[in-house]
């Protein structure tokens, strides 16, 4: 028995059955790139922010004097303004950076900030910190 359906019209089908699995696998892959993404600059900054919260707590109760520089990629711990080297310093990768420079002083009696948020810019929009007297609080994923 001879099938009556056109070779053209089963091959435009699997076409279009192909395209819709490339699609479906693009956004899949895109989705999970931009998790993997963000999963990681949360990580980046936490452990930037868990840093600074030993060293306020170290200024706080020893009257320690610490400088936290932050410029682009590179977030720079100081014990002492003098010093060429930083007693701990972390390079932003991936795509995230710092949106402006932060630079921060740290001692037994008062914190300065200026700006009074750290603001990293993530390749999918802007990702702030924000550090109050007293403690930190991280607002991790707010995207302008």
């Amino acid at each position: 028995m001879k099938s009556s359906a056109r070779p053209g019209f089963t091959l435009l089908e699997m076409a279009l059955t192909l395209l819709v699995v490339a699609a479906i696998s693009l956004a899949a892959w895109k989705g999970f790139r931009l998790i993997s993404l963000e999963f990681h600059a949360r990580n980046q900054i936490q452990s930037v922010m868990a840093y600074y919260d030993r060293c306020y707590k170290r200024a706080y109760l020893n009257g320690e004097r610490f400088f936290m520089v932050a410029i682009s990629q590179q977030v720079n711990f100081y014990q002492d303004s003098t010093q060429s080297q930083p007693i701990k310093s972390f390079q932003l990768d991936n795509g995230l950076k710092l949106n402006r420079p932060a630079y921060l002083i740290l001692d037994g009696y008062q914190t300065q900030l200026a700006p009074s948020s750290l603001y990293f810019k993530h390749p999918e929009g802007h990702i702030r910190v924000t550090i109050q007297m007293g403690g930190s609080q991280y607002v991790i994923r707010e995207y302008d």
